[in-house]
């Protein structure tokens, strides 16, 4: 009973969620990230946990936090809360000014890259030629905070002079296929989509007579942004680092089953210095625009 209220309180109040089966009677080593979808959560890392514990010898459980900030209040109030973290740069950034983070490993995405780049796109029969352009134009952006279809997004723009503000119009997407689709139904005169998608993408037109990329043209680049990293808080010793590193960016490699979920090839032995150029210049975007309301997007 008081295992059940335990899970129950976990859910309600500190936003994580637990393997409600793990044996708990010795420490175990806990993994989170940033997540909101649980069972999503569950399927994509259970199989890395189970791969884990076979290799510490320890349980393993996995949590899910809706976001940052909960993580943040987790690790000041509980040192032990977690151990193992999977981040995008912004979180890990967000997440290294108030608590230190080691950076273990990288993701490799299904381009082969440990970096992810946004094209700015626009209908192919589109007058706008440029990024300077879409002053005065609807935009869609990816979900808002998102390193790949927002943050660069806005960095592009301050680079090109084009503050927000002067956008007619601001909206946002889950992913880069709902960016293409408010584009050609007309909601949004540009949006951005990822490099990856882009050059994999086999999502096709209503009538499947063409890819949707093929109603697209490209008029801007961002540049290139860290992939998703493994960190580890301090508490994990060198020896067990080492062992999680072994896991991730070795065992994993012939289990594409696992990747998949992750839409990476692999992931490579990282440390802090993959991503310390990033958190510098993450600093410097100020140009904001506002967060999306609770009411569905028109």
């Amino acid at each position: 009973m008081k295992f059940a209220k335990a899970i129950l309180i976990c859910l309600l109040l500190s936003g994580c969620t637990v393997r409600p089966f793990e044996n708990f009677s010795k420490s175990p080593l806990s993994i989170t990230t940033v997540s909101s979808n649980y069972f999503n959560v569950m399927l994509k890392f259970s199989p890395i946990a189970d791969e884990l514990g076979k290799s510490l010898k320890r349980s393993v459980r996995v949590l899910s936090d809706w976001d940052v900030n909960s993580i943040k209040v987790h690790l000041r109030s509980q040192k032990d809360y977690c151990q193992l973290l999977y981040l995008s740069p912004v979180e890990f950034c967000q997440i290294n000014k108030n608590v230190a983070l080691k950076v273990i490993a990288i993701k490799q995405n299904q381009l082969g890259k440990t970096s992810e780049t946004g094209f700015i796109v626009v209908p192919k029969n589109s007058p706008i030629k440029n990024v300077a352009e879409l002053k005065g134009k609807r935009f869609v952006f990816g979900t808002y905070g998102d390193a790949y279809r927002f943050y660069n997004v806005l960095a592009l723009f301050k680079e090109s002079n084009l503050p927000t503000a002067l956008l007619k119009d601001v909206s946002y997407s889950e992913d880069s296929v709902a960016a293409v689709r408010r584009i050609l139904l007309g909601w949004a005169d540009a949006g951005v989509v990822t490099k990856s998608w882009w050059q994999t993408t086999t999502d096709r037109t209503l009538d499947f007579s063409k890819l949707l990329k093929d109603e697209l043209r490209i008029i801007g680049e961002t540049k290139p942004v860290p992939e998703y990293v493994w960190a580890v808080t301090n508490s994990v010793s060198d020896d067990q680092r080492a062992k999680i590193v072994t896991v991730i960016a070795k065992s994993l490699s012939g289990k594409p089953n696992i990747l998949a979920g992750f839409k990476a090839k692999g992931f490579l032995p990282a440390d802090n210095k993959v991503i310390e150029d990033y958190c510098k210049s993450l600093e410097k975007i100020k140009n904001l625009p506002p967060k999306p309301g609770i009411l569905p997007l028109k």
